[in-house]
């Protein structure tokens, strides 16, 4: 199997969505309550850009460093409305992109994704 479909293929199997934690930049997500948050674990030993897809709109949320785990805020506004989002996680450098299914984020939701090596 080729890298970019071993990637893709982790990203659709490695997200899962749970509710009941908050979210923020800080270190410590559950400071903040109302909002969603997505945190990437990039396994990976390389960084990745990540976005976050609502209808046909893709939208940077920023860059996930090498091995490392980080908190992105899903911005309000792809949280109005329908809350059904993709997200996507972008190889720097290279030119396959990981999208996963789409799946229903509520406010106050922690989204885990995790970026296989």
């Amino acid at each position: 199997m080729r890298k970019g479909n071993r990637i893709l293929a982790g990203l659709a199997v490695a997200l899962v969505a749970c509710g009941g934690s908050s979210a923020s930049s800080d270190p410590r997500p559950e400071t903040v309550t109302g909002l969603s948050v997505l945190r990437v674990e990039n396994q990976s030993y390389v960084d990745f850009n990540i976005f976050v897809w609502r209808d046909e709109t893709r939208q940077r949320l920023g860059r996930s460093t090498a091995n490392t785990t980080q908190h992105y805020k899903i911005p309000t506004d792809v949280m109005t409305g329908q809350r059904r989002v993709r997200f996507a996680a972008d190889p720097i450098g290279r030119q396959v992109e990981g999208i996963t299914r789409e799946i229903d984020v509520q406010p106050g939701d922690t989204v885990f994704l995790v970026i296989p090596p």
